[in-house]
């Protein structure tokens, strides 16, 4: 018998860590809404593998969360207290995933037989193109060597990666040299969670936002409001 599992119809995109003040979160909202969702190109972070391997990505992306809501709370003290929700389908028709998660440790293989077709594949410009895009869905479930604590393998990660289809698909833009983000039309965004009331009542004063949602109204939420769905 199949049993079916049941999944959020939402992945949330958590952003605004290092902001503060609820003008700022409102800014940044503006600012999404105007340019679309920001790909972050990462901080190329070493992944280690077996025998000293490694590998790093570097690759614009733009990563979402399909955990629960009720179980976000320590999620955005970590990657932002501002959420955006769209439905998994605006995702998987811009060719998002769900991560790969792998160990990142001294008995990693995946990664030493990733660092080793790397190496034989570096001067060829499209294998490695088709590489990086891989690796650009690739996550560790850990900090090196700290399998006791799979503190990523719990967030349930899902990207959307730059790639040269979806680029001339007009999903995505380059709004600056090099910068890249995701195309958004209001009836995209399904859900907003606000960091405090405060910034949802900025969000409902707010001349740009309001033309911007005049047709489609997302869910609002609060993040304490979160732990009771």
């Amino acid at each position: 018998m199949t049993q079916n599992i049941i999944r959020s119809k939402f992945l949330i995109h958590w952003t605004g860590k290092d902001k503060y003040s609820s003008q700022e979160y409102i800014e940044l909202l503006e600012g999404i809404c105007k340019k679309g969702l920001f790909m972050n190109q990462g901080k190329r972070k070493k992944m280690q593998g077996k025998n000293n391997s490694w590998i790093k990505r570097d690759i614009a992306r733009t990563c979402f969360t399909e955990i629960k809501l009720s179980q976000v709370k320590k999620h955005a003290e970590k990657y932002g207290y501002l959420g955006i929700g769209f439905h998994r389908n605006f995702v998987l028709e811009r060719e998002g995933n769900p991560v790969f998660y792998t160990q990142n440790s001294d008995k990693s293989h995946i990664i030493q037989n990733l660092s080793f077709i790397y190496g034989r594949i570096k001067d060829k410009k499209e294998q490695l193109k088709a590489l990086e895009i891989i690796l650009g869905y690739l996550k560790p479930m850990s900090e090196f060597n700290k399998n006791d604590n799979l503190e990523y393998y719990d967030e349930m990660e899902w990207r959307i990666v730059r790639t040269d289809e979806i680029l001339k698909g007009g999903y995505i833009t380059e709004y600056e040299k090099g910068k890249y983000s995701i195309k958004i039309k209001a009836e995209d965004i399904k859900i907003i969670i606000f960091p405090d009331q405060e910034t949802q009542k900025l969000f409902l004063k707010n001349q740009y936002l309001a033309t911007f949602f005049k047709s489609h109204s997302p869910i609002m939420v609060l993040l304490d409001d979160c732990k009771n769905f």
